[in-house]
């Protein structure tokens, strides 16, 4: 899916409504703390936008065409914020399919942990949480994002 973005030049609109999408599967630590905060029922109270679907495995070699792909796109077309945990790698392509389509990534990753090449360029339009195995932690990080105004998300998704 990602080489096929680059030859995509396509542009896109950016949500009106707040939310977290993410749809990935759980193959480190990270992503199963995630996902419990998002269960938690301050988020609900806090009336905080979430989608997140966990896939049966890892779906990023599947064919282009593949109905997987155009799922994902859908869920990253509806959300301003995109939950890019922590996985098995050293290095997240869906920081860069966030960006592609303009979303604004939220990095999710323990404290010793760092992107390829964080280090080289300005990642200013990220929100980066460290995270210290504390689901209820994670969730009030969340909920400070998600209050953001949605103008300061759309420019930071413009420079994404």
């Amino acid at each position: 899916m990602f080489v096929e973005m680059v030859k995509d030049k396509r542009t896109f609109n950016f949500p009106e409504k707040n939310g977290f999408g993410f749809r990935g599967c759980i193959n480190h630590e990270v992503r199963d703390l995630m996902f419990r905060a998002l269960n938690l029922p301050i988020l609900n109270e806090k009336r905080i936008r979430r989608e997140a679907y966990i896939n049966g495995g890892y779906a990023g070699s599947a064919p282009a065409d593949h109905p997987i792909h155009k799922i994902y796109e859908e869920l990253m077309l509806k959300h301003p914020l995109s939950l890019c945990p922590r996985g098995a790698g050293i290095a997240s392509t869906r920081i860069l399919e966030t960006c592609f389509y303009s979303r604004v990534p939220v990095i999710i990753v323990e404290d010793d942990f760092w992107q390829v090449g964080e280090d080289e360029y300005d990642m200013s339009f990220c929100f980066k949480i460290l995270v210290n195995n504390s689901p209820e932690e994670l969730a009030n990080e969340l909920i400070n994002i998600y209050n953001t105004d949605i103008e300061e998300l759309k420019e930071r998704g413009k420079e994404a």
